[in-house]
């Protein structure tokens, strides 16, 4: 009888310590999962981020190119070059505002990505030197919000299981907990 026993007992062991480890495995791979996909969404992020920022100064460039040219000689064919190419960077920074809206759910960025567009879009619009200066001045400053707030936006860990701003607002209507699973809410800051 003691050796059934001792045989139940065993078997039972060996079928705990197999549960257990396939449900620590399946923690495990859901961890790696969210960090991998994390870091692939910070990647795309980065490169959304930096090609808006880098779009915005050629257009920048281009519309003080455009002021300049328009300048010299308005119905001359450096001008009609000159807002080709203004017109071509325009749709290349509005795509660039595009890609960043795939990859963030932050509407501010959008804003900001916006006001470069229009702050900037403005430019060959400028009636004199100095208005052409202070407009790309403007620019320059509506560019450098934009990348602040994206340079935040990238350094924040954003994680797999965060909620979502529809799932943010359900949770808090039904005074769910907003933190991935396994993580510590705000409330939680390590005092008991």
């Amino acid at each position: 009888m003691i050796t059934v026993l001792a045989s139940a007992i065993a078997v039972v062991g060996t079928l705990l310590g197999s549960v257990l480890t396939f449900v620590f495995q399946r923690q495990t791979a859901r961890q790696t999962a969210a960090t991998t996909f994390a870091e692939h969404l910070r990647q795309d992020r980065l490169l959304a981020y930096s090609t808006f920022a880098e779009s915005a100064i050629l257009f920048r460039k281009s519309e003080i190119d455009r002021w300049y040219r328009s300048d010299e000689d308005p119905s001359g064919e450096p001008h009609r070059i000159a807002t080709a190419e203004s017109h071509r960077l325009r749709a290349a920074l509005r795509n660039a505002l595009l890609r960043v809206e795939l990859v963030t759910n932050d509407p501010h960025l959008h804003e900001l990505g916006t006001t470069v567009i229009e702050t900037t879009r403005i430019i060959h619009n400028a009636t004199s030197r100095h208005d052409c200066s202070s407009r790309a001045d403007a620019a320059i400053a509506a560019i450098r919000q934009f990348i602040s707030h994206a340079a935040a936006n990238i350094q924040t860990p954003q994680l797999t299981g965060s909620p979502s701003p529809v799932n943010r607002s359900r949770a808090i209507s039904q005074n769910l907990p907003m933190t991935a699973p396994g993580l510590p809410s705000d409330e939680d800051d390590g005092a008991h």
